[in-house]
């Protein structure tokens, strides 16, 4: 049985050293996990982001979903995939 999400968390991010130490310090302080989810929203095509995303994702199941889109065209468009 799978638990309830009480927390989403959405980003959109570029930066996959960035989101190492948050999903690593967010897993370490949370007292459950397993009440959080985190959307990220990347570029397609985005490989050293999507490998890293993967990797994160086997050590924290259930805690990453992944949007891959090209909908960003500038800042004013990051809440487009969130949408």
């Amino acid at each position: 049985m799978s638990k309830k999400k009480l927390i989403s968390i959405h980003l959109n991010s570029n930066k996959p050293e960035s989101i190492i130490s948050f999903i690593t310090s967010l897993a370490e302080k949370s007292n459950n996990i397993e009440s959080i989810e985190v959307l990220i929203s990347i570029d397609k095509g985005d490989k050293k982001t999507l490998d890293v995303l993967n990797l994160l994702i086997n050590k924290y199941p259930n805690l990453i979903r992944i949007i891959e889109t090209d909908l960003i065209k500038s800042f004013s468009d990051a809440w487009k995939p969130l949408n």
